[in-house]
């Protein structure tokens, strides 16, 4: 018994004027193979079904193939019908595909040594002077870019973002400033070689950069009005430097 295709059904999302999902539901009647696994497997290969990548149409040509899946629904004595649901997503160029999905501000507690001009914070006490530090809120920007990645292992990719600061100059930020200090990653293509995931990266700014401030203290605990930036005070760099613009645009 020869294969035989029908289309079910399909439908489109249109977003201001433009497709960026569709879905297509393609029944297949007269599969055959030993196992399931080998039904399902040739319904996906068959040459009338649309393979990953594969665009919507020609007016739509970045509207891909994201996901297929197939089910058996019927039999008839050796042979199957399957149905496979194969979904599209809008696949935006490299400069587009980085894109800000949400951003903003938030206020995060630092403790500083020195007021808002950069003076030294001093308290005096009965002819006693000493260098004070205060926890205060300063405002950090944040934002997240979604990225669609082909990768067998994606915790390998993740590690070497995570937990580094930009090297160079990077979406308005001096080096060191923007810290990658989130990754989310979402399965989309398990049949895809390699399998391809959404990654959603996020980065936070700190206008001072992600150093930590070691200040040297007497056995009171107080911070001699002597102490020397440098010295006795040091911005520690912790965190590794990446070239951001290598991968985010």
């Amino acid at each position: 018994m020869a294969v035989h295709l029908r289309y079910a059904d399909t439908n489109f999302i249109e977003e201001y004027g433009l497709i960026t999902e569709a879905t297509m539901v393609i029944v297949q009647d007269g599969v055959t193979g030993s196992t399931i696994g080998d039904v399902l497997v040739n319904a996906l290969n068959h040459v009338d079904v649309p393979q990953p990548g594969a665009a919507l149409a020609l007016g739509v040509p970045n509207v891909r193939v994201e996901s297929r899946t197939p089910k058996v629904v019927g039999q008839d004595g050796s042979t199957y019908t399957v149905r496979i649901d194969v979904a599209y997503r809008l696949q935006r160029p490299s400069s587009e595909a980085q894109y800000s999905l949400r951003g903003g501000a938030t206020l995060n507690q630092i403790t500083t040594q020195t007021d808002r001009d950069g003076n030294p914070i001093t308290l005096g006490y009965d002819g006693d002077t000493v260098r004070a530090e205060v926890t205060v809120p300063v405002v950090a920007n944040h934002f997240s870019r979604e990225i669609i990645e082909a990768t067998d292992d994606p915790d390998d990719l993740i590690a070497e973002w995570i937990n580094h600061v930009n090297e160079n100059i990077w979406h308005g930020g001096d080096p060191g400033e923007w810290l990658c200090s989130h990754i989310e990653y979402e399965l989309i293509d398990r049949l895809a070689s390699p399998k391809r995931y959404r990654f959603v990266y996020e980065f936070e700014r700190n206008p001072d950069g992600h150093l930590y401030t070691v200040v040297w203290k007497d056995s009171e605990g107080n911070i001699p009005i002597d102490v020397v930036e440098g010295e006795g005070i040091k911005d520690i760099p912790w965190h590794p430097e990446r070239k951001f613009s290598d991968k985010f645009a």
